[in-house]
């Protein structure tokens, strides 16, 4: 191969997350409501496989040939039984590599045009919505734990071609995981760390 083809690809080349990862996107969801500005959220419905009864924000994986935007906005309005019309997107925040093979792309946007209350979200993805006061979010800091996550090599990993063997000492991975309570309400995980950066983008 030639220097020149060698150019050629790499010009061309977009840089990506390195690895095997699965796309999700999630909107973060603001409502003008007679109380003032407020965020929404979720309750996911007990019939879900996954994190079913959890807090989260409205999105999910991102199809083929969809953008990330895109992406939070169908699944958005798929869940909400909203219309696109009904959301402003008004920025991005920042995107979530997780080490479970995802990553994660947060939108902020602003739904209009529907009171809150006649929102009738899609029974089979949503339990329920609830508000949360902005006041409250910017006022609240997240209770912080740190979960170390260790490396557990498979059986037949290649420790002869390791130079330290079996004795190799293995980095322990630093994850934090937020918390917030509001009212019955626990917002915890990509959510909270969500909220988090929404915060800390706001309020600096």
């Amino acid at each position: 191969m030639k220097l020149t083809d060698i150019i050629s690809k790499t010009t061309k080349y977009k840089p990506k997350p390195e690895g095997d990862y699965v796309n999700f996107a999630v909107l973060l969801p603001l409502i003008e409501t007679p109380r003032g500005l407020e965020i929404l959220f979720e309750v996911r419905s007990m019939n879900l496989n996954k994190q079913p009864g959890e807090v989260c924000f409205p999105g999910g994986k991102v199809d083929k040939g969809e953008s990330f935007l895109d992406a939070a906005i169908r699944e958005t309005c798929e869940e909400l039984n909203i219309s696109e019309g009904n959301i402003e997107i008004i920025g991005q925040l920042d995107y979530l590599v997780t080490p479970y093979n995802l990553i994660i792309y947060p939108y902020i946007g602003v739904i209009s045009g529907v009171d809150f209350h006649k929102i009738d979200p899609n029974p089979d993805e949503v339990d329920h919505l609830f508000l949360m006061d902005l006041d409250f979010a910017l006022n609240t800091p997240e209770q912080l734990h740190i979960v170390d996550l260790n490396a557990n090599p498979p059986g037949e990993f290649p420790y002869h071609m390791v130079l330290q063997g079996k004795k190799y000492k293995w980095r322990v991975g630093k994850y934090p995981v937020p918390f917030y309570k509001y009212n019955e309400n626990i917002i915890w995980g990509f959510t909270a760390r969500v909220l988090r950066n929404f915060v800390g983008v706001i309020d600096s």
